[in-house]
């Protein structure tokens, strides 16, 4: 159980119309706390809730110097994801997005910062089994999205005990749950052309995140933080422990959308490295906006293990989870109708 209560201090959650950042609000509003929400758009199912949703940008600097008026605590989880697009596109929002947060925290005297990162700012394409917060942080990020996050956790990390405010970085793994618009889309869609690609035979440990797990969790550490100081100014990972296997992982997506288990396509794991590579430099010398169809980053992350010990961030406070059975009862509808959705769009193309 949680050791901390709601409180009556103003909350702002940068990114609330994300699958994280919603899933904070309502972890929120149901502790009784006051919330602001920073969004580019209106969020009626978040004021619904009570929340005052906050029209602005974070790329533009007066928004969160506004937004943070009367704040005491902030949840920064507002990023542009993806993995590989020209790293152009993440700096704005993910870098000097989050400079633009630190900026508002310390003109406005805000207390306490929680900044959203990933593992990714410290994956390098080697097994992470277990690992723990004293992998470095590398100079540079393998893929644009990791660097960007990179570049951001350095920034929000250095803050801390300026002008009073306190920040740590939490590290949520593979967040999935009802709303997702990335893990499990991008799984269904695989299933339902019946093929998943098999780098090299492997078959990884991975700790996926369910996504009101990784928001109890922020909450659990954003209410401790005022009385647990010494733990500031660092990262902590986050994810679902024990850890699954990836086809496993796949298949249950598969079944819970009510689709058959997708065969494994296997790919030799040099080729599938070298291919990565090649289509990220081609994209880049095309100057293409999107996202190349592979990347050397995803084939690693496809290729070794990829979880965490979370012992550190438990200093904050035991946080109350969903039991891996209960994640996936939530999740099936959201499935059910993913699958539903995708099948039709299929058909109305055809």
């Amino acid at each position: 159980m949680s050791d901390a209560a709601g409180t009556d201090d103003l909350t702002l959650v940068t990114g609330g119309g994300g699958l994280l950042g919603g899933a904070v609000v309502r972890r929120l509003r149901a502790s009784g706390t006051p919330v602001r929400v920073l969004s580019r758009r209106p969020l009626p199912e978040l004021e619904e809730l009570g929340a005052e949703v906050f029209l602005g940008d974070l790329e533009d600097r007066p928004s969160l110097l506004a937004a943070c008026e009367g704040v005491c605590g902030v949840v920064h989880s507002g990023a542009r994801p993806g993995i590989d697009a020209p790293l152009r596109q993440f700096l704005g929002p993910n870098v000097a997005g989050t400079r633009h947060v630190i900026d508002g925290c310390l003109a406005r005297r805000v207390r306490t910062l929680v900044h959203v990162s990933s593992p990714s700012v410290v994956f390098d394409g080697t097994p992470h089994e277990g690992a723990d917060e004293r992998l470095p942080l590398p100079d540079r990020g393998l893929a644009s999205y990791p660097h960007s996050k990179l570049l951001a956790e350095r920034d929000a990390l250095r803050a801390d005990r300026t002008r009073g405010l306190r920040t740590v970085a939490v590290r949520p793994h593979l967040i999935w749950g009802p709303g997702d618009r990335h893990v499990l889309p991008a799984l269904v869609a695989a299933a339902q052309a019946g093929r998943v690609p098999s780098i090299g035979g492997a078959n990884p440990l991975i700790a996926p995140t369910f996504v009101e797990n990784a928001a109890a969790a922020i909450v659990q550490t954003l209410f401790a933080l005022p009385n647990r100081p010494e733990g500031a100014g660092r990262p902590y990972f986050l994810n679902d422990l024990p850890p699954v296997r990836l086809h496993e992982f796949v298949r249950r997506v598969a079944e819970e959308a009510g689709l058959e288990p997708p065969a494994l396509r296997r790919l030799p794991g040099p080729l599938a490295t070298a291919a990565g590579k090649t289509a990220t430099l081609a994209w880049r010398a095309l100057r293409r906006p999107d996202e190349p169809p592979l990347t050397a980053f995803a084939v690693a992350q496809l290729r070794v293990a990829h979880w965490y010990r979370t012992d550190a961030l438990r200093q904050f406070g035991a946080w109350e989870a969903v039991e891996p059975e209960e994640a996936w009862r939530r999740t099936r509808p959201f499935l059910r109708r993913l699958a539903g959705e995708k099948s039709n769009a299929r058909g109305d193309g055809g």
